[in-house]
């Protein structure tokens, strides 16, 4: 009897080093957080807006303005969450985050105003921002890397 055992088999096992990532895997996640960047800006930009709407702590319609307040905050925070996922290389988080983008984009586009100006020009580049991530994230050789079996983060 030998005590040796025979090698692994190259299928079980991992690569010696992770796969690093792309550099269009590297710039849309910067993009994403440039995105989300902006959509904070504006969230704590419009703050004083809602805050000043607030009724007071006695009537009906202060609880729904509370949640108002705090869904997007709310959001900011997954999507942040999202962001880092997509830079470790989760594939899950990069579908989810494309979705979640397409949900918001077409309410954004059903519920909101149409802004004119600067306000109109920032409302429309975070959207914009997240879309070019995707189609790096998607449509190009990026897409690959998130098929892999280890890979280094992107960020």
């Amino acid at each position: 009897m030998t005590d040796t055992m025979p090698p692994p088999t190259p299928s079980l096992t991992p690569s010696p080093t992770p796969a690093a990532a792309p550099a269009e895997v590297i710039w849309a996640v910067r993009l994403l957080w440039l995105g989300l960047s902006i959509a904070t800006a504006q969230y704590l930009l419009g703050m004083d807006a809602v805050l000043e709407a607030m009724p007071p702590a006695d009537a009906p319609g202060r609880n729904a303005t509370l949640v108002c307040l705090l869904m997007p905050l709310a959001w900011l925070v997954v999507a942040g969450g999202l962001n880092v996922a997509i830079a470790r290389g989760r594939n899950w988080a990069r579908i989810t985050s494309l979705l979640l983008a397409a949900a918001g984009l077409a309410a954004q586009i059903a519920f909101s105003p149409r802004p004119e100006g600067l306000q109109g020009l920032v409302t429309t580049a975070g959207p914009a921002l997240n879309f070019a991530a995707f189609y790096l994230l998607f449509l190009t050789p990026g897409r690959l890397w998130f098929r892999r079996e280890a890979a280094t983060v992107a960020v």
